[in-house]
């Protein structure tokens, strides 16, 4: 199979080491052979089995409309991918791609309620939930969404599925799009980019799975730059000096901000309720087994 990963990440970042010192460029050009390899050798064993999975899915046929069957199949997917992924994928990592997507749900329920439009809740749900996929191959900052945008490619996914959350270069300010103002977003990336953020897990004092509230994920947001550390990809440094050297942090809490303000005014989306409803969905027999299935799955083989 042709070595994806190589072509797309390493021969760039192997000119960019070049330039770097003698002592500097050995040690990085070492590490980033073996995460290459590891990235590698997961598309080499996931891509076949992930199409069969995903063949004739609404992921892969642009024509079908998102249903709970294809929730099913992300489902399915993440079972796939979670029997040999990146060691630091935690636990607690599995209940935030479905709290996100029962967090989208809520918000839409709440916008069609105040007079909004009657949004397909599958089509952010299902997309969601396999949204974070690119961690499992690798855990790193912004690498991982370009993981698995290759992924999802060659898996045959419509391009929807990852276009649909405004993408993180835009937002930090690294890319020549930078978004700093909702208007550049639609009203699905918005509900998304809220879910995605909001949809946060931790563990009570009693060791169960809970939700952040809204202070926490600003706290959260701010650790961004320390949570990912010991990458050797230059384009995740560059990532996380604009987290911490260029406001770039600023900008996507201000971003989320906005949207959330937005969403408020425009369609009365109580955040504490939200939040309270999101956790009631969650804690649902069916999105706990599932959280529960690919913890126990996690690395199996």
């Amino acid at each position: 199979m042709k070595n994806e990963i190589a072509d797309t990440y390493f021969l760039t970042e192997r000119e960019i080491i070049s330039k770097l010192p003698p002592d500097k460029k050995k040690l990085r050009d070492n590490l980033l052979r073996e995460e290459a390899t590891q990235v590698h050798d997961r598309f080499a064993k996931f891509v076949v089995p992930a199409k069969v999975i995903l063949k004739g899915s609404a992921f892969t046929d642009h024509k079908k409309e998102f249903t709970e069957k294809d929730f099913e199949v992300g489902a399915k997917l993440l079972k796939l991918l979670a029997t040999d992924c990146d060691t630091k994928v935690s636990p607690i990592f599995w209940a935030h791609p479905i709290m996100s997507a029962e967090y989208a749900e809520t918000i839409e329920e709440v916008i069609k309620q105040n007079g909004g439009p009657d949004l397909n809740p599958w089509l952010i749900k299902s997309r969601l939930l396999i949204h974070d996929i690119g961690k499992l191959f690798k855990f790193r900052y912004m690498l991982s969404n370009q993981i698995a945008s290759r992924f999802l490619k060659r898996c045959g996914v419509d391009s929807r599925t990852m276009d649909f959350i405004p993408p993180v270069e835009d937002i930090i300010g690294i890319s020549k799009k930078t978004i700093t103002e909702i208007e550049k977003l639609s009203l699905e990336q918005i509900i998304a980019d809220v879910a995605n953020n909001l949809g946060q897990p931790k563990l009570n004092l009693s060791g169960e799975i809970t939700i952040k509230d809204t202070n926490e994920i600003i706290g959260f947001a701010k650790t961004q730059p320390q949570r990912y550390t010991g990458g050797v990809w230059i384009n995740e440094d560059l990532a996380k000096r604009a987290l911490s050297e260029r406001n770039g942090q600023y900008m996507t809490i201000e971003l989320l901000r906005k949207e959330m303000a937005f969403l408020y005014k425009e369609y009365k989306v109580d955040f504490r309720r939200t939040q309270i409803k999101t956790l009631e969905k969650f804690r649902k027999p069916k999105n706990k087994n599932i959280v529960n299935e690919l913890q126990k799955l996690t690395n199996s083989n």
